[in-house]
């Protein structure tokens, strides 16, 4: 999760968290935790570009809903392919789910990086499969799986991007909030695009400003956000605005 949060707060994408591409080593002295890295880059882009190329990237089903609708992409759909990991761990015994067949261009259930027009029926199938999946339910766990957890896996694997965590820290929130604050924080890391310079005219730091709000907004976990911005007429309010509108 430290990981990803590193990724997404400098504006990259992974699009292919699996278990191969995720490495545990040993801790590094008696008495420590082991390290998870982020490995194979291969798919990973900037967020805002990737859903502009009509292509969809991933492994099946691992892949998130949006990306197969074709959607925006941002790191929410990397907090569905981590969730889904963590799913297959704690998850009740099913039968075995789809594979692509060993003929498939990308070698059966490997990395599809595919333009969204030019897709095989088999892959077309999984497809299906994603767009069609729904969120688990509590009986879908293992019965020693905590319920604090099986809330945190729920919210991950939601069909509905707005209806996941934000972010990876807001994972991390929720857990330390649920069993005591065992988990650090990845530091914040404030990104603005590179068209916010033009636009913002020199508003960056009433830009940051409102950021900040969005921030205390995330960890107090309040269910309203609302802010006045004053100035004089053409002062730039509606720049900022909209580019928090856009940042958000």
């Amino acid at each position: 999760l430290q990981g990803l949060e590193y990724l997404h707060q400098r504006g990259i994408i992974h699009l292919d968290i699996k278990p191969p591409n995720v490495l545990v080593s040993a801790p590094a002295h008696e008495g420590g935790v082991p390290q998870a890295r982020i490995l194979d880059f291969g798919v990973a882009d900037e967020i805002g570009k990737f859903d502009k190329k009509g292509l969809i990237a991933g492994t099946f089903p691992y892949m998130a809903p949006e990306v197969v609708r074709g959607e925006h992409i941002d790191g929410r759909a990397d907090l569905y392919s981590l969730g889904m990991m963590f799913f297959e761990v704690f998850k009740r015994p099913s039968p075995a789910p789809t594979a692509l067949p060993e003929d498939e261009p990308d070698g059966g259930g490997g990395t599809v990086a595919a333009d969204a027009s030019d897709l095989t029926p088999s892959t077309e199938a999984l497809i299906q499969e994603t767009l069609n999946r729904t969120a688990p339910v509590p009986s879908d766990f293992q019965d020693d799986v905590p319920d604090s957890f099986r809330e945190v896996l729920i919210t991950l694997l939601d069909p509905n991007p707005r209806r996941r965590f934000w972010s990876a820290n807001d994972v991390l929130r929720r857990l330390n909030a649920r069993v005591g604050p065992r988990f650090r924080l990845e530091p914040g890391r404030l990104r603005i695009p590179d068209k916010a310079t033009a636009v913002l005219s020199g508003r960056t730091e009433e830009f940051k400003e409102v950021v900040a709000w969005m921030d205390e907004f995330q960890r107090t976990n309040a269910t309203l956000f609302s802010g006045v911005i004053e100035g004089r007429a053409q002062s730039g309010k509606s720049a900022v605005l909209e580019e928090f509108r856009r940042w958000a």
